[in-house]
């Protein structure tokens, strides 16, 4: 009898440890409604001054109202807050919110794709075909995370000007080693950039320092011989 009892004593405690820690992973009912009133990006207050003021985060009587910032939309947490932004959240749910929030969206990636095509054409202007290849592979995976980010941005009218057609033509021929269509293929992709910025009503997208630049190659002579390099021109291995 007594071995039963006492087993009967272990599952129990057993049982009380998993079901308090169930209890302390879940967000409150006050959080979940403030996580979902207001979508990502939304400004629920009235003034901006309230949403940027952190003055009040310092104070013991702010913990469970004011951190993180409202206008981020988040659930507030139960913890004062620390510089372990991530962990002081009240579940992993709240994190996978803030890992969302701090990932951005399509905004960010257009950056990196600015950035990456204005090297690919110093590098083809270069004659370094090899590293016009790999920015032009990297460009396109990251054309890919952030579509993850957006789908629907795949389903709308500006994926018809993305260029599918005028990608694979330079890729095809930076992988080739062929300079002279590599520029005219790359200043067709430029097009389909610029198409797809003025149909998306983003057309002062292209009134920018990556457009101007990239307008036209210098030297277009040179396409036709192009410096002798160490390496041999062509695809990525």
């Amino acid at each position: 009898m007594w071995r039963q009892g006492y087993f009967l004593g272990v599952a129990l405690v057993i049982l009380a440890v998993i079901a308090f820690g169930l209890l302390a992973n879940m967000p409150r009912s006050d959080d979940r409604r403030a996580a979902s009133v207001y979508p990502r990006g939304h400004v629920p207050s009235n003034g901006l001054a309230s949403n940027f003021d952190l003055a009040s985060v310092d104070r013991s009587e702010s913990v469970g109202g004011q951190y993180p910032p409202r206008a981020l939309g988040l659930a507030v947490q139960r913890k004062p807050p620390t510089d372990s932004w991530l962990l002081d959240a009240d579940s992993d749910s709240e994190r996978f919110r803030r890992i969302e929030v701090a990932l951005r969206g399509l905004d960010i990636h257009m950056v990196e794709i600015g950035g990456r095509f204005g090297v690919m054409h110093d590098a083809i202007e270069r004659g370094n075909l090899r590293l016009a290849a790999l920015e032009a592979d990297k460009t396109l995976e990251t054309a890919r995370i952030a579509m993850l980010k957006r789908p629907g941005f795949a389903g709308d009218e500006g994926q018809t000007y993305l260029g599918v057609a005028e990608w694979t033509d330079l890729r095809q021929a930076l992988r080739a080693g062929d300079a002279v269509q590599a520029r005219a293929a790359f200043l067709q992709v430029r097009e389909s950039c610029v198409a797809c910025h003025t149909v998306r009503g983003m057309g002062f997208i292209n009134d920018s320092a990556v457009f101007e630049t990239t307008a036209t190659f210098a030297n277009a002579s040179a396409a036709a011989n192009p410096p002798a390099a160490s390496q041999p021109q062509g695809s990525v291995p």
